[in-house]
């Protein structure tokens, strides 16, 4: 998915490792049981948090249970992910894991000060000082699917390096975090692998300029040039984790699972200690990566976005152009005066993604509708809100935004709104059937 809102910052903070990444990916509220809590007090005035465990971490927060409650359930999920994905791999059986959800970015920052980690400007970390680790964002302010994506990615570097040290070259660690970080919960099961129009655009682009990475030196490439190359500023910067999570896409996807098991065989000589050399050869047959690059390149000049990916982006921008525009006229009752309304008032969204700056504009016609999964343009349907007596942020809806539906895929998707304790408009995009009125 094009990152709408998007900023990264990545490298190292008073000697710990810290990484931000900001993705929009909109996924379904899953409950789950979690086990007793305790209660800890942070320093210097930060409120008191509660510790409760899910089944893969120990969660570390200031929100209420019911929200504790769902982002646990999830990380569970995409843990149980993470290790089905790396089945193969040797490693030490893990311990939960430490999370902490933070209410607030103030919560976030001073959580992350007292810790010893300086995290202006960061959406997210995963840290590690000796034998104290952990995984930290904050969910007030932005859409919950940013916060999950954010937990997706970082969430796997904690895994990693839990399970197997430092280990993974970067080109791999970076790769598959990518990877898992664009995944969606459909009916309580992960769905990864999905294409991201953004990141795609990026390594095709890169392809068709010869500007790509040759294989040997992203392969090779070390943690201190990676990093050089994000503080440094360097325009390939953002290609770097491109081509990686193309290459894992690849290993994981092309040519109907090929390659997969040379990718696990790969993966196992690494955790055995082996370098990557010496894995690779081993795993493919030869240290000349020529022929693998050949395969790479065909299968990603050919691959298309994943429609799930394109139709969120597009009514994460609809959403974004509802709520600036709304105002006194009141919500929209028709997609084609949402558009008027975009169109005339010059709406336009600036984000800065792994390809530059790029600004996306409402006379574009292409946000107003999708592709359904046979491949035809659809609009988006535009359903009025409506308020309902057993659902407490359902109440009052007459005055939320109505609800945008992809319904020519399966399952559909839904940007639906809520309003937070404080009244503010929340935006949402889940996967399923929602029963709306249609108008």
């Amino acid at each position: 998915m094009n990152k709408l809102i998007t900023d990264a910052v990545r490298g190292r903070a008073c000697g710990r490792a810290w990484r931000l990444r900001w993705g929009l990916t909109g996924l379904l509220l899953l409950v789950a049981v979690l086990g007793p809590t305790s209660r800890a007090v942070a320093a210097d005035g930060l409120r008191e948090l509660t510790r409760y465990s899910s089944r893969y971490y120990t969660i570390h927060t200031n929100l209420l249970r019911t929200e504790a409650v769902s982002y646990g359930a999830h990380m569970d999920l995409v843990f149980a992910s993470y290790a089905k994905r790396l089945r193969t791999l040797r490693g030490k059986k893990q311990d939960r894991q430490n999370l902490y959800l933070l209410r607030t970015h103030a919560d976030y920052i001073k959580t992350l000060q007292d810790i010893g980690l300086n995290g202006t400007g960061t959406g997210g970390v995963f840290f590690w000082a000796g034998q104290r680790s952990g995984l930290a964002t904050w969910v007030e302010g932005r859409p919950r699917g940013r916060t999950l994506a954010v937990l997706q990615h970082e969430g796997f570097h904690q895994f990693a390096r839990a399970r197997l040290g430092d280990q993974l070259p970067i080109w791999v660690n970076e790769g598959l975090a990518e990877y898992f970080e664009h995944s969606i919960v459909v009916a309580g099961k992960l769905r990864s692998g999905i294409v991201d129009a953004d990141r795609l655009a990026i390594v095709q682009r890169a392809i068709e300029r010869d500007t790509a990475f040759p294989f040997g030196q992203l392969l090779n490439r070390t943690h201190t040039q990676w990093n050089r190359a994000v503080s440094s500023g360097d325009a390939k910067a953002g290609l770097q984790y491109a081509q990686s999570w193309s290459i894992v896409h690849f290993l994981a996807h092309g040519d109907n699972g090929r390659y997969e098991g040379a990718f696990n065989r790969y993966l196992i000589g690494l955790s055995k200690g082996e370098g990557h050399t010496q894995a690779f050869s081993k795993a493919f047959g030869s240290e000349d990566t020529a022929p693998f690059a050949k395969r790479w390149r065909a299968f990603i000049e050919t691959a298309e976005p994943d429609n799930f990916s394109e139709a969120v982006n597009r009514v994460q921008f609809l959403a974004a152009g509802m709520r600036a525009t709304g105002g006194d006229a009141g919500w929209p009752d028709s997609l084609e005066t949402l558009r008027q309304r975009m169109t005339e008032r010059g709406f336009r969204l600036t984000y800065n993604g792994d390809g530059g700056r790029q600004t996306l504009k409402a006379s574009d016609p292409k946000w107003y509708g999708y592709l359904d999964d046979a491949g035809q343009e659809q609009p988006f349907e535009l359903r009025v809100a409506e308020s309902s007596p057993s659902s407490p942020e359902r109440q009052g809806a007459a005055d939320l935004p109505p609800t945008l539906v992809a319904a020519g895929l399966n399952p559909p998707v839904h940007l639906t709104w809520t309003r937070d304790a404080d009244g503010a408009l929340k935006a949402e995009v889940t996967y399923g059937e929602v029963s709306r009125r249609r108008r």
